[in-house]
Order: C-alpha cells, then structure tokens, then sequence
C-alpha cells in the first residue's frame, strides 16, 4: 500500500456475478489493495466517488420526491419533500373525497423513477391485502 494509491475521495468495491449472482468481495480506499484482490479473485472493480456532507442533498444524482398514489395507480405529485436523512417511506392518507391513497417519500432519478417506485410500494399493499383492510378502518372525511 502505498500514498499514491490511497484517494480518500474513492471506494474501489471488489465485486463479483451478475444480477441475482452479483455479490460484493470487499471494499477499499487503496486502489492497489482492489487490483490485487480483483486479480485473486478474478472478479471486478467499480469505483466510486466517497460522499461528502453537501453529497446528502443527492444520493447517486438521485432527489427526493413525493407522489401521490390512488389504489389504481394513478399518480400526482406530492408536496415538496427536503428532507436529508430518510429511507422510501409512505403512508395511507384520505383525499378530500374520501378516496384512500398512499404518499410515497423516496429518493429517485426523475418524476418517472418515483412513480415506478411508489407503484411497486402499491402492489405490495394491494397483494398483501393491507390496501383493502386499512380502506375498511380507515375512516372517511364526513
């Protein structure tokens, strides 16, 4: 290991396999460190940029989004969103006509990417049946 080859702006990750095979080895600062291990292991490195403080912004050129979703999937966007430190997280929530939604938060590349990822939240409650059961409990504005 030598100074030149440390970049503390850089994680090399050793992987290896594709798709439901892909597998990370190791991780390093040490750009020699990888290619020998990547080298032993016959497996790749991807690189990538260490995330700094004004990096939580946008995660992977990614922002957060807000979208609003009915039990059919039609879609809208929600409030602004600014929030730094959060995980995908959603809730149920009635509409001023008493429709059942959920509001899905979640850091996505685009208004699409959000959709698409609001839409999967939304199938899984509606193959769980948590949908239908909260749309009986929940209950309506009068």
């Amino acid at each position: 290991m030598t100074d030149e080859t440390i970049k503390p702006d850089k994680i090399y990750i050793i992987t290896d396999g594709e798709c439901s095979n892909y597998s990370i080895l190791g991780a390093t600062t040490d750009k020699e460190v990888a290619d020998k291990f990547a080298e032993k292991w016959d497996a790749r490195i991807e690189e990538f940029d260490m995330l700094k403080m004004e990096d939580f912004i946008y995660i992977q050129n990614k922002k957060t989004y807000n979208i609003l979703m009915d039990k059919h999937g039609n879609s809208e966007p929600g409030y602004s969103y600014s929030k730094e430190d959060f995980k995908t997280e959603w809730h149920f929530w009635r509409d001023k006509n008493g429709l059942l939604k959920i509001s899905v938060i979640c850091w996505a590349y685009d208004y699409e990417h959000a959709v698409k990822i609001s839409n999967e939240v939304r199938t899984q409650l509606l193959a769980s049946g948590e949908w239908d059961r909260k749309d009986k409990e929940m209950p309506s504005h009068e």
